[in-house]
């Protein structure tokens, strides 16, 4: 075996995860069995912080984009809605009988 994986050969350097730019897998310092849980408590709350930061940023970024695409769809609406009475003559569009 060449103990190298298939990308290894390839690319010529290890295989990475997208994630792993953002959030190396590996240490990238020395940790030293003294402050090893205390490292591992401060990075499990670094993580978690920053996933509540991008979970409200996209909840933030969703709403936005909701509130933008409603103004559009707003502003081809009539400024008033049509009343109708019984017995007005309407035209039914039928989108079903038109793919058949």
């Amino acid at each position: 075996m060449t103990q190298f994986t298939p990308f290894k050969l390839v690319y010529r350097r290890k295989a990475t995860l997208p994630i792993e730019r953002v959030i190396p897998s590996y240490p990238t310092e020395t940790i030293n069995e003294e402050n090893f849980e205390a490292t591992l408590h401060q990075r499990t709350y670094q993580l978690i912080e920053m996933l509540e930061n991008n979970r409200r940023t996209a909840a933030d970024n969703i709403n936005h984009a909701q509130k933008q695409q409603k103004e559009r769809h707003n502003k081809h609406l009539p400024e008033q809605p049509m009343e109708f009475k019984i017995g007005d003559q309407v035209l039914l569009h039928c989108t079903k009988a038109e793919k058949q």
